[in-house]
């Protein structure tokens, strides 16, 4: 379904869709040439596995903190 805004006194209404790039951590680190973090939240609604196995470099090597909601 459409995604919806609320806002104090005015009706709900359709959000405009965007277009997003995914790119798993471990690769944007090397492409941008980026440190490690040493903290992460994650909140994506029941993907926590895929997040998890695309910083698995990351997790290795830095050992972050993780802070994450699981869905269900």
């Amino acid at each position: 379904g459409a995604a919806l805004l609320a806002s104090a006194g005015r009706p709900l209404a359709p959000l405009a869709r965007v277009a997003v790039r995914v790119v798993p951590l471990d690769e944007f680190i090397r492409q941008e040439s980026l440190p490690a973090p040493s903290l992460v939240k994650i909140d994506v609604e029941g993907l926590e596995a895929e997040v998890l196995e695309g910083m698995a470099d990351t997790i290795r090597g830095v050992k972050p903190v993780i802070l994450y909601e699981v869905d269900g």
